[in-house]
């Protein structure tokens, strides 16, 4: 699974082997820090065919011919290189050889054809650090600091490693001896603690949640917290052993495992890749999760992204199955596909890679990508957010709680979405149209425990029939929802929230529809995402929340409007004035403020000349003017302003389709690439 790294301070890196019997490593070390700027010499070219490899991750990637490896994206972060240039780029250092690459969070691992491996990126920024604070201490130059900060850092490790790899919380490997090995981001992470001593494994398969090694006799163990990933009951301290499939090769995904067998047919089991309801009523139960074979498919290579798999045959034939929103199964579409279908678009294919979400293959001498490339997977360039126009003729407008769709309505009261669709993949998202099962009367939508609830111009709110859902409501002003807990505001000014059936609401208790007294006589209300906190806006003035610490705004009377992020609130007042308040802390007011809202976790204020300025760790941003803007609503991945003559323009990176257009570096048509 390749999860986006927010942070890895682990340090496999730069200390000596996992502290478990079984497993023992040579001491990393380091290699001598380049000079800044220096000419990399290229290996000298080979001779015979040159092997070419390529490995990808979320925002990041790396390509070999022969031993010369040159990289691209997230790997290139660094204290002294912050923003990494596009395309791929030669390292600061060579290896002998390359048998095995690879990438993932961040991180690139080589093994040589000695069994040396090497790590460098995310993964060893902490023995990066040890390495300046020693140098430091022994009086080292400033230039020798310097040449530390720049580029990835290389941690070298002993030989006899034959496998490894990498997850977003840690990483394995195994020895030639059979031995496995892992390491996670802390002692804390079960799944890293390696439950038995193994002398038979060859290869190993990771997910934050499984780990999964293939073992000389062709079965497969795995042990976890995924019962789908491990295809039984999980358990983080002993093993579930799959020994009726020889394998050749395993990868893992989400909820899934797959491998690969000797005769080239290919295994899986979890629920990751497809709809369970199609194996029959009893196929599943909570625990048990049976072995399906892909159909017509005698494979050399497969590989795994976050919920989709591919298989590569001898003649460069490509087949895929699993999550297909955004194009990454290669078949020119953005459906799912709960069986393999055909990737013609990666056709001659002599060696795949799977990101996160996205398929890459070597076809001759080129790197051949579909799917999600806007975080830097196929070359390091990461497409930032813009403002599209996404509507005309709109009255009003509304998103769901992740904005991740975005609905107007018109004058004649109808209504049009852009944005995720329940079934549909990028191509249908960004169809203006009435999604499945939404009343063309809508007025708003929130959803929780997977019930989708829509508010219409009558005032009733509907959260459908299927089992457990809330009761419906009448007279209904106002829906606002998060993952915990949902509430409306009724036209009298009463407000009720309704809590989830998972674990406890912080804002409601018990089970069905609670009226919060305090709110009566609300005129706006506001949840934050995680269903934590509700504020609302009272006709006096006052603003009052549950879940929250607003001392600070207790003498506030004039409040009209209010935007609620994470453990934060900001309100608007007649006085055209935002007062925010994060943590228990009051912020410095703004003035020319007419609008707020919070996006991307940060507060966005709309002043009388259509600005739009946010706020982002003390610095303000501003993301231009638009004419006539008369309000201004925001979510977690998107920022929408609605003007005087109808307009509707969003601000965001449209991944989910939500500015009814596809998104830059997104390839549903196959791109190619030269990074050798």
């Amino acid at each position: 699974m390749r999860w986006t790294l927010t942070s890895l301070s682990f340090v496999l890196a730069c200390a000596s082997a996992p502290q478990t019997e079984q497993v023992t490593v040579a001491e990393p070390s380091r290699d001598q820090p380049v000079t800044p700027g220096a000419e990399v010499a290229e290996a000298e070219p080979e001779a015979a065919v040159v092997a070419r490899r390529v490995a990808i991750g979320p925002a990041e990637g790396c390509a070999a011919v022969g031993s010369t490896l040159r990289c691209w994206g997230s790997i290139f972060l660094s204290p002294g290189d912050p923003r990494p240039e596009s395309g791929a780029r030669p390292l600061p250092f060579r290896f002998p050889s390359i048998a095995h690459l690879e990438v993932a969070e961040g991180t690139a691992c080589v093994i040589d054809q000695a069994g040396e491996m090497s790590c460098f990126g995310a993964i060893t920024d902490e023995a990066r650090y040890e390495v300046i604070a020693q140098l430091e201490r022994e009086g080292a130059s400033p230039a020798e600091l310097e040449a530390l900060e720049q580029g990835p850092h290389r941690v070298r490790y002993g030989s006899g490693v034959v496998d490894v790899a990498i997850g977003i919380g840690g990483l394995c490997w195994v020895l030639e001896s059979g031995e496995v090995g892992c390491r996670g981001v802390d002692s804390g992470m079960e799944v890293f603690a390696v439950p038995e001593r193994f002398d038979d494994a060859r290869r190993v398969a990771l997910t934050d949640e499984h780990v999964c090694v293939l073992r000389d006799g062709g079965e497969v163990s795995c042990w976890g917290l995924d019962d789908a990933g491990v295809g039984a009951s999980a358990r983080t301290d002993a093993v579930h052993t799959h020994r009726e499939l020889p394998g050749t090769d395993l990868v893992a995904g989400l909820g899934f495992t797959c491998v690969l067998g000797r005769e080239g047919q290919v295994t899986c089991w979890g629920d990751g890749l497809l709809d369970v309801d199609l194996l029959g009523e009893d196929a599943y139960d909570d625990t048990d999760y049976p072995h399906y074979t892909w159909p017509n498919v005698q494979a050399v290579q497969i590989a795994a992204g976050e919920l989709h798999a591919c298989a590569r045959t001898q003649s460069g034939r490509v087949v895929c199955m699993g999550e297909n929103t955004i194009g990454q199964l290669g078949d020119g579409s953005t459906g799912r596909s709960p069986t393999p279908v055909e990737a013609n678009q990666l056709e001659g294919a002599t060696s795949i890679a799977l990101g996160t979400n996205s398929s890459c293959a070597i076809v001759g001498e080129r790197l051949r990508c579909v799917g999600d490339g806007s975080g830097g997977a196929f070359d390091g360039t990461k497409s930032p957010p813009r403002w599209a126009k996404v509507f005309t003729g709109a009255r009003d407008l509304f998103l769901d709680r992740n904005g991740h769709r975005v609905c107007a309505i018109d004058e004649q009261d109808r209504v049009q979405c852009v944005g995720r669709n329940r079934d549909g993949g990028l191509l249908d998202a960004i169809r203006r149209r009435l999604p499945d099962g939404m009343p063309a009367t809508s007025r708003g939508m929130a959803s929780i425990d997977g019930h989708q609830c829509t508010l219409d111009a009558a005032g009733a709110l509907d959260c459908g029939s299927r089992t457990n859902a809330p009761a419906a409501r009448r007279n209904v002003a106002q829906v606002a929802g998060g993952s915990r807990t949902l509430c409306v505001r009724h036209r009298d000014g009463d407000v009720a929230c309704h809590g989830t059936r998972y674990g406890s609401s912080p804002v409601v208790s018990g089970e069905g529809w609670q009226d919060l007294d305090a709110f009566a006589g609300s005129t706006e209300i506001a949840v934050d995402d995680l269903g934590s906190a509700i504020c609302a806006v009272l006709r006096s003035g006052r603003v009052d929340c549950r879940g929250m610490d607003i001392a600070p705004l207790a003498p506030i009377r004039n409040a009209t409007t209010l935007a609620i992020g994470t453990g934060a609130l900001c309100v608007g007042t007649r006085d055209e004035q935002a007062i925010c308040v994060r943590g228990g802390h009051l912020a410095a007011p703004v003035d020319d403020v007419v609008d707020v809202a919070y996006y991307d976790l940060h507060p966005c204020y709309l002043s009388r000349v259509g600005e739009v300025r946010c706020e982002r760790r003390g610095r303000t941003t501003r993301l231009g003017e638009i004419s006539g803007v008369k309000r201004l609503i925001g979510r977690r991945w998107l920022l929408c302003a609605l003007t005087e003559s109808g307009e509707v323009h969003c601000h965001g990176r449209g991944l989910q389709g939500e500015l009814g257009l596809i998104p830059e570096g997104i390839a549903v048509e196959a791109v190619e690439l030269d990074p050798f």
